[in-house]
């Protein structure tokens, strides 16, 4: 039996420990925001010309068209919240463009995270008009449903490109499980060969013979 690693928690076997789970949270959290401060810091002692270019992104306009509108040193961070009851996990992907490619780049955190799969390294984020797993698809899907930011609802995507933030939220566990499974198709097709992204093989347990046996005195 396969199961993503998301829906974990159904199984009767799984435990969580909250407490270090909010701890690691908080420091992963306090890293990201680390990182993208010290971003901004360097952006801002950059050359003034290229600090020009990278204002001409207007991520709310342009979300939709990543690709095309990013141009030359363009960095976006888009933080995905694929947490699902009891089993935490968030992910933060890296695009920037560089000599006219645009590359991705992940930074993962959460229960079933460690320091084997915790980064991703860079590789080129290519769509094709075919292709309908790529982040904009994901983002337009995402605004249509049109979900505000309520007790009851998730936030399960964050695009921030220097100052702007764009957030989108699930409505309900069903609606965010569906939108972890796009998120994840996206990400498989971006690492076809990380772990992390495929489903889990499930050894089911041998029936017992008294189990058997009782089945069979019911027939």
């Amino acid at each position: 039996m396969k199961v993503y690693r998301f829906l974990l928690p159904y199984l009767p076997y799984t435990k969580r420990y909250k407490s270090l789970k909010n701890l690691i949270k908080k420091i992963f959290l306090i890293s990201l925001f680390s990182i993208f401060f010290i971003g901004c810091n360097n952006s801002s002692n950059s050359n003034p010309e290229v600090d020009i270019i990278k204002d001409s992104l207007n991520l709310k306009n342009d979300i939709f068209n990543l690709t095309s509108k990013m141009q030359e040193n363009d960095t976006v961070y888009l933080l995905a919240n694929v947490s699902a009851c009891m089993v935490w996990q968030v992910e933060m992907n890296h695009l920037f463009k560089k000599n006219d490619t645009i590359y991705v780049e992940t930074y993962l955190n959460g229960d079933f995270i460690d320091s084997s799969n915790s980064y991703l390294a860079k590789v080129p984020y290519v769509i094709t008009l075919t292709d309908s797993l790529n982040f904009e698809n994901l983002f337009t899907y995402l605004d249509l449903k049109n979900i505000n930011d309520e007790k009851i609802n998730s936030n399960v995507i964050t695009v921030i490109h220097n100052l702007d933030t764009v957030k989108y939220y699930s409505n309900g566990l069903g609606d965010h499980l569906y939108n972890i499974e796009y998120y994840n198709s996206i990400k498989r097709r971006i690492y076809p060969n990380a772990s992390i992204y495929q489903p889990i093989e499930l050894i089911q347990p041998p029936i017992p013979d008294s189990a058997n046996n009782n089945l069979n005195l019911i027939k």
